[in-house]
């Protein structure tokens, strides 16, 4: 058991909390035909998406086992009493024997089992992620979140999609659907109204094309 402390909270843990902040992130701004390196998160803000998202799985995996144990009692209790007395015979004297061996064996095993479920969790929260950030920008491509953002003597308007400690972020889409996207520097930024949301008309099309690499 001493490897599964360092070695989980130093690294396993963070992975998987890593892993779905920044593929949450990822898949956001692919879905604007924007790669991710041009606006990075801040690792507070990585983590703490991350951290919900790991939340929410966790919690999934509680409720669904809850609930299995809910709908299936009668079953449960069956098992819980053969396993007291299979556990009340093998600790009899004649079987003490092999039951301290069971239990050396399987806490021997334990340490890999619980990495290997830490692994598996930082697989789920990377799929998980990608999917958070499709979703987040399918609304925001569904809906335009106007605003209108004054530099100096330019104003421009747009559908706002993200802002982060540096930059905020808009797109224009043209009469054939096609998207552009803009951003602009807060600290060259004197104002930003936002204004009422509005559906985006004709965005089918769009939206077709942008999530059939994520469909596959």
């Amino acid at each position: 058991m001493k490897v599964v402390e360092p070695v989980s909270s130093a690294l396993l843990i963070t992975a998987c909390v890593y892993a779905a902040g920044t593929s949450q992130n990822n898949a956001f701004l692919r879905s604007f035909r924007l790669s991710p390196e041009f606006s990075q998160p801040a690792l507070d803000k990585v983590f703490y998406d991350g951290g919900m998202i790991i939340y929410e799985i966790l919690y999934r995996m509680l409720y669904n086992a809850a609930l299995y144990l809910t709908v299936h009692v009668t079953s449960t209790l069956a098992i819980i009493i053969l396993l007291a007395l299979l556990l009340k015979k093998l600790s009899s004297s004649r079987f003490s024997a092999n039951l301290t061996s069971a239990l050396k064996t399987i806490a021997g095993w334990s340490s890999l089992i619980f990495i290997g479920a830490l692994v598996y969790l930082s697989f789920a929260a990377y799929e998980k992620g990608q999917a958070d950030g499709a979703r987040i920008a399918q609304i925001f491509l569904s809906k335009c979140f106007e605003i209108k953002v004054t530099s100096g003597e330019k104003t421009s308007t747009g559908c706002a999609f993200r802002k982060d400690k540096d930059s905020i972020w808009y797109y224009t889409t043209g009469g054939d659907g096609e998207i552009k996207v803009f951003s602009e520097t807060l600290t060259e930024t004197s104002k930003i109204e936002y204004l009422k949301p509005r559906a985006i008309i004709n965005q089918n099309k769009l939206l077709d094309e942008l999530y059939k690499p994520l469909m596959k």
